[in-house]
């Protein structure tokens, strides 16, 4: 008999964050298993604990560092004595943890004593943190009579240099996942993997960036065929505002790939919009829902859904933004301006999140982390620095305190009228706009605001169109609002 294509879930770093949520977490596989893959994240805030263990090795403070290993040590031998009855699990659990601090000691006493913390060390160095929970998750699932077994995300995710960033290499993912899941998967057992780390193009340990464990269940997903993703997190799901700025805001039941790819991007922090890739040409829908709400429904992305009633689903904004502008009548008609200024800025590091233009070309803008911006008007100070002598570029500068806000919705393409009530409703709320970008898909309006009209802005663009009534949000008691 041919087997069902399985469910793989993904539990984030609050729903593995201790004893309790390890076991509701429990509950959720159970009920799926057997035909079930876990990814799980390292506890929540273990991996910057690591990360800053590195950086106090490099600054030889060995007082931190000692700290930061008796905390990872305390933090998991407590998870260990609340889930591990069994004397056997727990010594063999205990031996792994054990292992891997006194490894974590000897590391940053080599980066103390030799002055350099590399890439490949600091993979190393927080790799330990997935891994830890994901050998407790395993032992704590066959406490509970799960049959579970751990396998080493570096078996499973291969990865390649693809324009000088680390990518996932889907098709050998695919035959390691036929040679070391599939097999597990077709004997009945639950097999847990360790988000967030991979195999890169030499087999040395390397890490998937922030949001990597979601990315890593989106790799194991497409790798072993799932019928289904589901991201367990702390959140019922994604919202049509960030409810901090809008207490209205809703949970939204349904969304495209590409809506939710738009709202990742523009600073929906429940998601990485990188996440999307490996499902979309698979149509494997994704799930986000909240572990602790067994009851919530939570959000269902996939490529099925329909624009719907609503032409705008939802808000989202990034603060503390510049926005970067390059200014002069030098600049019209001369081809390669914004070409020059783009490969100046990737040049020294920076990524843009938005570009404007006029149209009589003597302007460009552009928007950039907040942060970044001196630096990236002294890069295109030096790129023009010809133009500047010449006053055929009167102005480079950055504007701070800015804000951008994305309106996001399938139903925008084709809709009349979506723009003119996007400026209404901000003028309305007396918000003044800095400037606006909008794609040739009309999926997203993104206008940039001063960062103190961010939340007017938003309230004022949730107000208009209706988003409130998409669906009720549900309480902390798990009863509808």
């Amino acid at each position: 008999m041919k087997q069902s294509r399985p469910e793989v879930f993904k539990f984030g770093g609050v729903a593995v964050g201790n004893a309790e949520a390890i076991r509701i977490a429990l509950a959720h596989v159970r009920r799926a298993a057997p035909n079930v893959a876990v990814v799980v994240s390292a506890m929540n805030g273990i991996t910057d604990l690591l990360l800053d263990a590195g950086q106090a090795a490099l600054r030889r403070d060995r007082g931190r560092c000692e700290d930061a290993a008796v905390e990872l040590e305390a933090r998991h031998m407590l998870l260990v004595a609340e889930l591990i009855a069994s004397k056997h699990r727990a010594e063999e659990i205990t031996g792994v943890i054990l292992d891997s601090v006194r490894e974590m000691r000897s590391m940053m006493e080599s980066i103390a004593v030799l002055e350099e913390l590399t890439p490949r060390a600091q993979d190393v160095l927080v790799a330990r943190g997935e891994r830890a929970v994901a050998r407790i998750f395993t032992a704590a699932a066959q406490e509970v009579g799960i049959d579970a077994i751990y396998v080493d995300a570096i078996d499973i995710i291969r990865t390649e240099r693809r324009l000088g960033t680390l990518w996932p290499n889907l098709a050998k993912c695919e035959r390691a996942a036929k040679k070391h899941v599939l097999p597990l998967l077709a004997e009945g057992k639950v097999v847990v993997i360790p988000g967030y780390i991979a195999s890169g193009p030499d087999g040395s340990l390397v890490t998937l960036g922030r949001g990597g464990s979601d990315f890593s269940a989106a790799i194991v997903a497409r790798s072993v065929g799932a019928r289904a993703l589901t991201l367990y997190k702390e959140v019922d799901g994604l919202m049509t505002a960030d409810p901090k700025s809008v207490p209205a805001a809703r949970v939204i039941a349904d969304l495209h790939y590409r809506e939710a790819a738009e709202l990742a991007y523009y600073g929906a922090k429940v998601l990485h919009p990188r996440t999307m890739i490996p499902l979309v040409d698979r149509r494997i829908p994704l799930y986000v829902r909240n572990s602790f709400h067994g009851t919530s429904a939570g959000t269902r992305i996939a490529g099925d859904v329909k624009p719907g009633a609503y032409p705008v689903k939802a808000l989202t904004a990034i603060h503390r933004q510049a926005l970067v502008s390059i200014e002069g009548k030098g600049m019209i008609g001369v081809p390669g301006v914004a070409g020059r200024a783009f490969t100046a800025l990737s040049q020294a590091g920076h990524s843009v999140s938005m570009i404007s233009q006029a149209s009589s070309e003597s302007s460009i803008c552009f928007v950039v982390p907040e942060g970044e911006a001196d630096h990236a008007v002294a890069a295109l100070e030096q790129a023009f620095d010809s133009e500047r002598k010449l006053h055929l570029i009167d102005r480079i500068d950055a504007e701070k305190r800015v804000a951008l806000i994305a309106v996001v919705g399938l139903g925008m393409r084709g809709t009349s009228g979506i723009a003119a009530r996007t400026f209404s409703a901000i003028a309305a709320a007396g918000v003044n706009i800095v400037a606006i970008a909008q794609g040739s898909s009309e999926l997203n309006i993104t206008v940039a605001v001063a960062e103190s009209d961010a939340t007017r802005a938003l309230l004022a663009l949730h107000a208009e169109y209706q988003l409130h009534k998409i669906r009720p949000l549900a309480d902390t008691t798990g009863r509808e609002a």
